[in-house]
């Protein structure tokens, strides 16, 4: 799937740090560690990223194997991947089956 990604109109890359990174990621519906991460550089937005099957965490796992997942894209301030207090974060569910 292709996504296009912008920051809100209260952000601009320049709010961030150098060292804060744009993770994008996948993970099923009902909870879970991610499925599928993009990581990229926030000033990589606004843009399009592609997420799919060669993006999953665990091998043998794919997104397709989901009828619904949830997409996150979260600026990380610290640069690493773990959620911590400060970051910037955008969700919403993906139904698979419907493209939407």
């Amino acid at each position: 799937m292709t996504l296009h990604l912008v920051l809100g109109d209260a952000f601009s890359p320049q709010d961030f740090e150098p060292s804060a990174r744009l993770f994008i990621f996948a993970r099923a519906q009902a909870g879970g560690p991610p499925l599928a991460v993009i990581p990229a550089a926030v000033s990589d937005l606004p843009g399009e990223f592609t997420l799919s099957d060669a993006n999953v965490m665990i091998q043998g796992n794919t997104l397709s194997s989901f009828d619904e997942i949830q997409l996150v894209a979260r600026i990380s301030r610290s640069g690493t991947p773990t959620q911590q207090s400060g970051d910037v974060f955008a969700e919403t569910r993906y139904d698979m089956s419907a493209g939407s």
